[in-house]
Parts: C-alpha cells; structure tokens; sequence
C-alpha cells in the first residue's frame, strides 16, 4: 500500500519593510515612519534647485568656517535611521555638530539623530 504524504508549500519570502524601501522604482522615494512605509514621487526640479542652494548656503560658513562659525557637518539627502531599519527618513539638509559626529560614517546610513534638520 503506498500512502501520499501531503507537504505544505515554504511560506515565500517576505520583504522587511528597509528592503522594501531599498526595493521602490526609480523616481519614488520612501522612509519608514511608525512601522509603515511611505513613498511620494521624487521632488521637482524647483525642490531640488531650492535644497541645493540652500545647502551650498550652509557648507561655506557652518562645514568649512568661511565666514562663519565651522564644526559641523552639513549633508545633502542623509538616510537617517532612529532605530535601526524600522525609523527610516531622509531629510533634504540635515546638520551634524562635529563634537557629536567627529567623522560621518562610510556608508549610506547614519544612525546618529541629526542636530539640525
């Protein structure tokens, strides 16, 4: 007598929430906020003109000291994580105080809550 055992498929693979954030189409971007992901269309031209002045702005006086007080890092689009993978933003301009970050990290994700957004 030959018996026919039943399996139950392997559940599929499900994204976390940071490769699904990793994973959105080009033109999208996202953050994860309160367990959730959110996405919007990337910022227009004019946004993006905006950031970059204001940015090129703050560089001068507050990262390089020209004419200004120095001792911070100034970063253009930062991948911020509060709490690792599950609080995920991405500001346009955020700041860092040197005497809290002394070198930024090497990689795309900084996990030290900025002190200028």
């Amino acid at each position: 007598m030959c018996r026919k055992i039943m399996t139950q498929p392997a559940p599929a693979h499900r994204p976390t929430l940071y490769e699904s954030l990793e994973a959105l189409p080009e033109g999208v971007t996202g953050k994860i906020l309160n367990g959730r992901l959110h996405t919007q269309p990337r910022p227009a031209i004019p946004h993006a003109i905006a950031g970059s002045v204001l940015g090129a702005e703050l560089v001068g006086p507050f990262q390089k000291g020209e004419g200004g007080p120095s001792g911070w890092w100034i970063i253009d689009k930062p991948e911020i994580h509060f709490v690792r993978d599950v609080e995920v933003a991405v500001p346009d301009l955020a700041g860092w105080r040197r005497e809290r970050i002394p070198y930024p990290p090497e990689d795309q994700r900084c996990e030290v809550v900025p002190d200028w957004v």
